[in-house]
């Protein structure tokens, strides 16, 4: 941009800031920007006739007085969609270039076996969620969140069914990526840019939206959902994977305490974390233990000495993957979410006063909230969509 005329440079810098600033007065523009009052105006009256930027009301926040006019991005000039890709539930959620949501929809996920299978469901489901919605332009970027981890848009880890139609045989570091097929075959379908990405990075980027976190926190995310997967934050940023190792807790060995072990053989070998902080995972050791339950919630609405055992054992993994975090990473905060959230909210007290007594600073222990069938992972995807839409906007207009 430094090399593009002055006034291209002011345009796209007038534009960036009122994306981040929302609604603003040509004054906040002119505080935002240093720009002079003359300059602003013809930069605004350029916006408008470009479609960039429309003309709104503020009312005034307090006491008496006009309101004032004020400028804003208008949803008609297209919005962006994230898409929670699950197991059992599937959420999109849309957001305006303003960042305003103008739309959600949660759908069952069918079982699928080929990835064209997914691809063209996906596309129906983004088909008819955008057609749905009013006066919010054009549909222009995806964000799919897939629950396995992802780099460089292909999966690194396996996927479960019915989503393992993605995943297929390759050379490399990694047997798993996923097929490509599946994010170009939504990219033709939709005309759009379309981006996979890990379910834990989506997450906490949706759970800093809501304001659980602030952006600067350096925290660990732990999705407890279908499979185990993990988002760290430093200082520096979300870190990302050099290799299909790192991130990689579900292949970390566990042995159950003396205490907890029944009898039963629990070496290393045999558990990992894997085994207990996912659903599947959580599933099959409660069926190798002999605890008869329907459903897994059935593990935080009822009580028996067999399920408070197996509450313990989930306890104590828990502890396990965040000291593994807090020797790593030092994170302020550690963050439990996804389908077995719920039974996280019942242990937390218990795997916080574990944490005190061997660290010298644990990390806050926080659960946002119940399962919301992916809602704000969602969310998450949608506002990194909406980072790259918008990035994508101002380097088209600082090129002139």
């Amino acid at each position: 941009m430094t090399n593009a005329p002055a006034r291209v440079r002011n345009l796209a810098h007038t534009f960036e800031r009122l994306l981040e600033g929302g609604t603003m007065t040509r004054g906040d523009l002119m505080g935002a920007t240093g720009l002079s009052k003359a300059t602003i105006a013809r930069l605004v009256t350029e916006l408008e006739e470009a479609g960039f930027v429309e003309e709104r009301w503020i009312d005034p926040s307090e006491g008496p007085g006009r309101r004032a006019s004020g400028l804003g991005v208008p949803s008609a000039l297209g919005h962006v969609v994230g898409l929670s890709l699950g197991l059992r539930s599937s959420h999109a959620v849309a957001l305006d270039l303003a960042g305003r949501t103008v739309g959600s929809r949660l759908e069952p996920t069918p079982e699928f076996s080929e990835s064209d299978d997914i691809a063209a469901w996906a596309a129906k489901l983004l088909h008819g969620f955008v057609a749905a919605l009013e006066g919010c332009g054009p549909l222009l970027r995806v964000c799919v969140a897939l629950p396995g981890r992802v780099r460089d848009g292909a999966a690194i880890s396996p996927l479960p069914p019915p989503l393992a139609g993605l995943a297929h045989e390759s050379s490399g570091a990694s047997r798993h990526s996923t097929s490509p097929s599946f994010a170009h075959a939504l990219e033709e379908a939709l005309g759009v840019p379309v981006m996979l990405a890990t379910d834990a990075d989506m997450a906490l980027a949706g759970v800093t939206s809501r304001g659980v976190l602030e952006a600067e926190t350096p925290a660990v995310l732990f999705t407890l959902s279908t499979a185990l997967t993990v988002s760290t934050r430093t200082r520096l940023g979300v870190v990302q994977a050099r290799t299909s190792a790192l991130g990689d807790y579900a292949m970390l060995p566990f042995a159950l305490p003396h205490d907890l072990d029944g009898g039963r053989d629990s070496s290393p070998a045999k558990l990992r974390l894997g085994s207990l902080l996912s659903v599947r995972g959580l599933s099959e050791f409660v069926a190798a233990q002999g605890v008869e339950v329907a459903d897994l919630s059935e593990l935080w609405q009822r009580e028996s000495p067999e399920i408070r055992r197996v509450r313990r054992v989930f306890a104590e993994a828990l502890v396990a993957a965040i000291l593994v975090a807090a020797v790593t990473t030092d994170p302020e905060a550690c963050v439990l979410t996804g389908r077995l959230a719920p039974l996280a909210a019942t242990v937390t007290s218990d795997v916080r006063a574990r944490l005190d007594a061997v660290l010298e600073r644990a990390p806050r222990v926080i659960v946002p909230g119940a399962d919301d069938n992916g809602l704000t992972t969602a969310l998450g995807s949608a506002e990194v969509a909406l980072r790259l839409e918008r990035a994508r906007l101002v380097r088209q207009l600082a090129s002139g």
